[in-house]
């Protein structure tokens, strides 16, 4: 297999790169890649804008006499792209006729190949109105400005993608891509691989990452489970300057068989398995020690919980008793309560009786009273001095007449009382 190089670093391309692309060779499983060249793409005249020109794969030949092996040597890779380059560039929108303009293909379900790379005035920023290429196999998206993933889920069919020499720093939206055989990030702003990585891209076989800032081995470790990955580019980055940097990578990937465009030989094999082999278990010993701690400390919050869960049951249940306690004392109150109020409606019933009664004797008292007043009067004086009266005034006015008659009247009635009640003495005391 052998390595396509090409002259570009920054989007402008003054910086010197080495772009790898896997080809077709005797001894590889890959599978032959086109090669994309530069789309001389003119925003002011549309007869130029949109020509792309795309090697065959029949035309290897001719390709592999511009192909050089990378050296493992990362002395002369261009420095990332800043924020300063970002601004040279106006914005070149995705859109559906400018993807008709650079194919010269109406029907876009026709479309198998885009190339979008190194156009000349503006630079791509946004990945968008891609969702109509549904049969679409090979994107190229390198040499411009994009700083996110995305507008790639429908491209269920996508086997090689290139977003190389962009402004990127997450691997993100590229879980559906679950045909994806060569996947290009190479010279972006990338630190870490998401764990995703590995298991769902199970069918790719090659990775660029180089020239980002991966700085960890554990995060190479998340490709272990790319059982199909043959060769790997990470030169460039931060743990390159591990001095077992390519034992290790061997060690974390057994499938590679190249590694920064360099064969891995059955030596390095060796070497890698025999000097990291105990090293491996002895991180799988701390792996399932450090798991056996986490048990232990689950196991700890579970036994925690329960007792704080009993705690606050004995309490929830202590609650409903002193709730029925009080629903009983309540009830009971009430019945009390009503007992009370038949109780004063029963007195205030005797009070009014006895009300009633005091009333009656105390009339009858007052009755008894005048009667003793009258049995001391001597009535024969006293009729004597009332006819003397009437005498006097029959001569006046009839008015004072008529009110001395009713006194006298009056006077009549109770000496006929007290006559009746003499001879009521009298005969008792027969």
């Amino acid at each position: 297999m052998e390595i396509e190089t090409n002259d570009r670093g920054s989007p402008d391309g003054r910086h010197s790169e080495s772009i790898s692309s896997p080809t077709m060779s005797h001894d590889s499983a890959l599978p032959a890649t086109p090669t994309f060249h530069d789309a001389d793409l003119d925003d002011d005249d549309d007869d130029d804008d949109g020509e792309t020109i795309i090697e065959s794969p029949t035309r290897s030949k001719s390709i592999d006499n511009r192909i050089s092996r990378i050296n493992s040597t990362s002395q002369h890779l261009p420095t990332p792209p800043t924020s300063v380059d970002r601004l040279k560039y106006g914005i070149r929108y995705i859109t559906d006729g400018f993807i008709r303009k650079i194919t010269k293909q109406n029907n876009v379900t026709r479309i198998h190949i885009l190339n979008l790379n190194n156009l000349r005035d503006k630079k791509i920023r946004y990945i968008e109105n891609l969702q109509t290429l549904i049969n679409l196999e090979n994107l190229d998206l390198s040499n411009n400005i994009i700083e996110k993933i995305d507008g790639l889920k429908t491209l269920k069919k996508l086997k090689y993608l290139s977003l190389a020499n962009n402004f990127i720093n997450t691997i993100i939206n590229l879980e559906d891509l679950l045909r994806l055989e060569n996947l290009d990030l190479h010279q972006n702003q990338i630190h870490t691989i998401p764990i995703w990585f590995g298991k769902k891209l199970t069918l790719l076989k090659y990775l660029n990452l180089s020239n980002n800032q991966i700085s960890s081995f554990d995060q190479i470790a998340r490709l272990r489970t790319l059982y199909e990955l043959r060769e790997i580019h990470l030169q460039g980055n931060p743990i390159e300057k591990n001095e077992n940097y390519r034992l290790l990578v061997i060690s974390y990937i057994p499938s590679l068989q190249r590694l920064d465009g360099i064969d891995i030989n059955e030596n390095e094999r060796k070497q890698a398995k025999e000097q990291f082999i105990q090293q491996e278990v002895q991180n799988l010993l701390h792996e399932l020690e450090r798991r056996d701690n986490e048990c232990r400390r689950l196991n700890t919050q579970a036994i925690n919980s329960e007792q704080k869960l009993e705690i606050t049951s004995d309490k929830l249940q202590s609650l409903e008793n002193k709730s029925l306690m009080q629903a009983k004392e309540i009830k009971e109150l009430q019945e009390r309560l009503s007992t009370s109020e038949e109780l004063l409606q029963r007195k205030t019933s005797l009070l009014h009786q006895a009300c009633e009664k005091q009333c009656k004797l105390e009339q009858e008292l007052a009755f008894y009273k005048i009667d003793l007043k009258f049995d001391r009067l001597d009535f024969s004086k006293h009729l004597t001095r009332k006819s003397n009266l009437k005498q006097r005034t029959t001569n006046d006015s009839p008015f004072t007449t008529n009110i001395f008659n009713n006194n006298i009247e009056d006077e009549e009635d109770v000496r006929l009382i007290m006559i009746d009640e003499q001879q009521l003495q009298q005969r008792s005391n027969r």
